[in-house]
């Protein structure tokens, strides 16, 4: 019998819809989850992807040594699973990249959150994590590559970008080609009801500015 097969990751842990896992969510499957978690690491069936955090490798990259997560769905998984599904969203550049307006990979993960929680290292760059209250953001559903949630609309991701540019980290040149890039696609009437909602009209006027 193989040895990943019979020394695999449990289905009650497989069934989760979060596909990164920290020892405590495995507390009623192992004595001992940390050691468990060391072993699984070991045979390749976990990836270790920050101090305390473990994404469940995929079956077909299971012995990959150039595998990893990717970023922007690492950086979300581990806000949901910390705050919850519904308390996070992806946002800013990561938004953006989404909805196709930045067309090259960044180093950065953004990801709203209720708290204040410090940047995290991760595999292939950092998440970045904004204070937000995502009840009052516009959101639509996403799925990434370890489970699905939220992301800003496109109405909100712009109206964001423009809000605090320099929060963002992007070049200004890349700034205005995503603003460009939006400005055709966008709703105005939402834009501006978005605007007013959260006391941000003057920044419609920078939306303006950024896509000229």
């Amino acid at each position: 019998m193989n040895q990943r097969t019979a020394a695999g990751v449990p289905p009650a842990l497989l069934r989760r819809p979060i596909r990164l896992l920290r020892p405590r969510d495995a507390l009623d499957v192992y004595a001992d989850p940390r050691h468990e978690f060391a072993r699984l690491h070991r045979l390749g069936l976990l990836q270790r992807v920050a101090t305390g955090y473990f994404v469940i490798v995929a079956p077909d990259r299971i012995g990959d040594p150039n595998w990893r997560p990717p970023l922007v769905a690492t950086a979300w998984a581990v806000a949901a699973i910390d705050y919850g599904v519904d308390a996070v969203a992806v946002c800013g550049p990561s938004a953006a990249r989404h909805h196709g307006l930045i067309p090259r990979e960044l180093a950065t993960a953004f990801v709203a959150v209720p708290k204040q929680r410090p940047r995290l290292k991760l595999a292939g760059g950092e998440a970045c994590y904004v204070r937000r209250d995502v009840t009052r953001l516009d959101l639509e559903r996403w799925a990434g590559d370890l489970g699905a949630g939220w992301v800003t609309t496109l109405e909100q991701t712009v109206l964001d970008l423009a809000t605090r540019p320099n929060r963002w980290e992007l070049p200004d040149s890349d700034l205005h080609d995503a603003v460009r890039a939006a400005r055709p696609r966008l709703q105005d009437d939402l834009l501006e009801q978005l605007a007013h909602e959260q006391r941000k009209v003057s920044v419609l006027a920078r939306i303006e500015q950024l896509a000229s």
